[in-house]
């Protein structure tokens, strides 16, 4: 069924199995089409073809509606984007668009069960999947819990561990730029708090019997390193400073992530040289509320190259 089209149309789409409810015009042929779970597609008039007119009585107001907000480039935070599937389930990944590489977890808790939905170490910009779910409705993705440790680039402070909360409503979402499928993508920001912010982790909730729970298995980071140009597989012909500042990055990660791993001692190879690296990595340490302190690592085994640094595990 073709013919002039009016906002409050039912419509179809042509190459997809989705239908929807037109709710806005724009520029170049454009239209707003909100499907069944309320978000509201951006087609082109000819990819839908009309099922149900709306039919107005005689002297009826036409509909009107806000016009919807334009996709806005994501960046400061973290994001679950969300998109339908052939399967029309939810597919789910989560963007880091924080400024800095971040150590996560993030997790569902439902009254079934509590469920692990990704884990591990996100670069920015990059993205990774993180759960696909049959729910028509957000309401019914359950609370989900986010806990993002960023890795701050020398000479920046180690940050807290940061923990978040949140359970998703109908109509939170932000339309963006991406797509997927021919469809476009919608976003959900991660790291806001639905309840007062906790300044200490959390521990994962316990799940309702029998509902299992799947524990997160990261990998623990060793208790020494080695920050001699060759262990790092740096090119020896690398300028200076360069060296310097790649191996103060693989320091303070190093640093973050035996913190964050609550480890008692972290051991620092840094050689002897000229005693620049040594002071920089001292200097890192000063100040630093996730370390008790520091000396020289034992002479027999490593000579007058490497420190001990002490932590509050």
């Amino acid at each position: 069924m073709g013919g002039v089209m009016h906002i409050g149309d039912k419509v179809r789409f042509l190459n997809e199995n989705l239908s929807g409810t037109i709710t806005s015009f724009g520029k170049d042929g454009m239209l707003g089409v909100t499907i069944e779970d309320g978000f509201e597609l951006d087609v082109l008039a000819s990819e839908v073809v009309i099922t149900e007119p709306l039919v107005k009585q005689a002297g009826q107001e036409p509909v009107r509606r806000d016009a919807p907000k334009p996709p806005e480039e994501l960046k400061g935070g973290l994001f679950l984007l969300v998109g339908k599937n052939d399967k029309q389930h939810w597919v789910m990944r989560l963007l880091n668009r924080s400024g800095s590489i971040v150590l996560f977890t993030l997790y569902r808790r439902t009254p079934a069960a509590t469920e692990l939905m990704a884990h591990g170490e996100l670069k920015d910009g990059s993205e990774v999947p993180c759960g696909e779910l049959g729910m028509s409705s957000p309401d019914k993705w359950g609370e989900w819990y986010l806990q993002a440790l960023p890795m701050r680039q020398f000479p920046g402070q180690v940050p807290a561990l940061m923990v978040f909360t949140r359970r998703f409503k109908q109509g939170e979402f932000q339309s963006t730029p991406y797509r997927m499928g021919g469809l476009p993508l919608f976003a959900f920001r991660l790291d806001t708090q639905d309840t007062e912010s906790r300044d200490e982790p959390i521990a994962a909730p316990a799940a309702p019997e029998p509902g299992p729970y799947r524990a997160v298995n990261f990998n623990k980071p060793a208790d020494e390193i080695d920050l001699h140009a060759e262990a790092l597989g740096l090119d020896a012909g690398l300028a200076g400073d360069i060296i310097l500042r790649k191996q103060m990055e693989e320091f303070q990660r190093q640093l973050e992530l035996a913190i964050a791993y609550r480890m008692p001692y972290l051991t620092v190879i840094h050689g002897v040289g000229t005693g620049v690296l040594r002071n920089l990595i001292e200097i890192a340490l000063r100040g630093n509320p996730g370390v008790r302190d520091w000396q020289a690592a034992d002479s027999r085994q490593y000579g007058q190259g490497a420190l001990r640094i002490k932590l509050r595990s």
